[in-house]
């Protein structure tokens, strides 16, 4: 049986978008199960640059708007990387023209918003919305899972995942606040290694350095939470705009039978070294060597551009195959459950919210 090529859309040339074109660009010049066939942006600017990273052969068609796509009938599935206000409109008129679609998170600006949407999905086009979470994806966080599968450091009882920026946000960024922007992607990966949803949650949050300088906008420019679970489990997240030295990404766990540390700052982030230190089975360790990022990109890229690019591959190969994704809407709506209710405990000043 012959598979059919995937026709892509690129929906968003914007900070994330530009991302997104880079590794279509690079894995259309790999592989050819998938075409990209059209970049819409309205941004004129923005949308030749995309063109031009994306074309692996044939330079894709453009548009303006996405109802020019939907009209033209040439692709089947799409990236959308639209402003955070729009997501929910262009991926619900995307889905409802037979796409399927790769959602930048989160799912909308608000948890109220966020129901709706994922209501909607669930009863109208369940199995055809992937979220862009792309630390699942990530090399390093992988072969740890799997030590941790393997009951090398026996049962979990804590876990700590760090994300820290060198510095405040580019000019034009739009951030929701510092818990939506950044601690999704820890939230998000506490429920990935534990498999279970917490009970409670308690925030705070701080302005320490960058927030006095910062050309955007946002909350706070520091943030801790702490997720309680039953049967005895708790997670620390720490998520920051003030690592001055550099861009820090840590997560560990600990264990009954040991602990495993995943990264650790360095200069240079593509280096990532996973560490396994166990009682009973001796301590293994691996060094990975990810990709580098294009200069000029986001600090973050340096870490993750391997786990986006492994992201867009695991979304094109499920359109493909017409198999179901990993991360949906509902994992995306768990995370923000999590953050609407640290955030109401910054705001409210109580020692932690519940989540039951």
């Amino acid at each position: 049986m012959t598979r059919q090529r995937v026709r892509l859309a690129l929906v968003g040339a914007g900070r994330m978008g530009g991302i997104h074109a880079l590794n279509i660009g690079s894995l259309a010049q790999e592989t050819d199960f998938f075409e990209c066939v059209a970049v819409v942006e309205p941004d004129s600017s923005l949308r030749e640059a995309a063109v031009l990273a994306v074309s692996g052969g044939e330079a894709p068609r453009s548009f303006a708007d996405v109802q020019s796509l939907i009209d033209s009938g040439i692709a089947d599935a799409a990236i959308v990387a639209t402003p955070t206000s729009t997501h929910e409109s262009v991926s619900l008129s995307l889905l409802g023209a037979g796409f399927r679609v790769l959602l930048e998170k989160p799912l909308t600006a608000t948890l109220e918003s966020d129901r709706r949407f994922a209501e909607t999905i669930d009863e109208h086009f369940q199995g055809r919305v992937m979220i862009g979470l792309q630390r699942r994806f990530d090399p390093p966080l992988l072969y740890a899972r799997n030590l941790v599968s393997e009951g090398r450091i026996g049962r979990v009882f804590k876990i700590s995942s760090s994300l820290e920026d060198s510095g405040p946000l580019p000019a034009g960024y739009v951030s929701g606040g510092i818990l939506a922007d950044m601690a999704i992607h820890n939230v998000d990966e506490v429920l990935w290694w534990s498999g279970r949803f917490p009970y409670a949650v308690s925030a705070v949050g701080n302005n320490l350095l960058s927030h006095f300088n910062s050309p955007v906008e946002e909350d706070f420019d520091d943030a801790t939470l702490q997720l309680f679970f039953e049967e005895r489990l708790s997670a620390v997240i720490q998520v920051s705009r003030n690592h001055r030295a550099g861009y820090r990404v840590e997560t560990s766990l600990w264990g009954s039978e040991g602990e495993i540390h995943v990264g650790r700052f360095q200069p240079d982030p593509t280096q990532v070294d996973v560490e396994c230190f166990s009682i009973s089975g001796g301590s293994v360790s691996r060094s990975f060597t990810l990709a580098p990022s294009p200069e000029d990109s986001p600090e973050f890229l340096g870490r993750f551009g391997t786990a986006y690019r492994n992201e867009l591959e695991s979304f094109l190969f499920c359109c493909r195959d017409g198999i179901d994704f990993s991360v949906d809407q509902r994992d995306a709506l768990r995370a923000m459950q999590i953050l609407d209710a640290a955030q109401s405990c910054i705001r409210g000043g109580s020692d932690s919210e519940s989540l039951t």
